[in-house]
């Protein structure tokens, strides 16, 4: 599953694409450049929004993904683990 921060810089980036993409041709149909950058304006705003949700909805959905699929490696031992090697009681010596 994706970080939310991660989810939310995909969402920036992708609109500010779609956004320069709406801006122009909001000004070629209109020839005006404040009216185009209106429209280009309220469509960013509302489309990271929507592409946020979007995102973090399909995260919730296990459709098509593999879970037989384990972690590669492991970044750090549980604790109870840690105890166990640390406290075992054969593994002690008596001095």
């Amino acid at each position: 599953m994706e970080k939310t921060y991660r989810s939310i810089l995909k969402s920036i980036s992708w609109r500010a694409t779609g956004t320069i993409c709406t801006v122009l041709i909001s000004f070629l149909i209109t020839r005006k450049l404040d009216f185009a950058i209106s429209i280009g304006f309220i469509e960013l705003i509302s489309k990271i929004i929507l592409y946020y949700l979007h995102e973090r909805l399909w995260n919730r959905i296990t459709f098509g993904r593999d879970k037989t699929k384990k972690p590669e490696h492991r970044i750090c031992e549980t604790s109870d683990e840690s105890i166990k090697k640390t406290f075992h009681p054969l593994k002690q010596k008596i001095v």
